[in-house]
């Protein structure tokens, strides 16, 4: 079971470049694209889940990571990413 609704919504970000398609879930904010059609802003990382699994992706590596007990019944707030350390927040 998936916890959140996302879907990809396409993005033209270079008018002689390929189409790319974002992650975006209801609520988050929009920015202006290349002929001021809102695209969702890119993200460095993006997060799901899928029952106790927290799904990660950063750039082009993905994992999912099994969650102890005490966080499956969170929600997951967000993520930063700095220095190569990984900062996953829940509500």
């Amino acid at each position: 079971m998936i916890s959140a609704f996302s879907c990809s919504l396409p993005a033209v970000v270079d008018r002689q470049g390929p189409l790319e398609y974002r992650a975006w879930r209801p609520g988050e904010s929009l920015i202006d694209g290349v002929w001021n059609i809102p695209i969702p802003e890119k993200r460095e990382v993006e997060l799901g889940r899928l029952d106790a699994d927290l799904l990660i992706r950063v750039g082009p590596y993905r994992r999912a990571i099994t969650l102890p007990d005490t966080l499956v019944r969170r929600e997951v707030a967000g993520a930063h990413l700095e220095k190569g350390l990984l900062e996953v927040t829940f509500t």
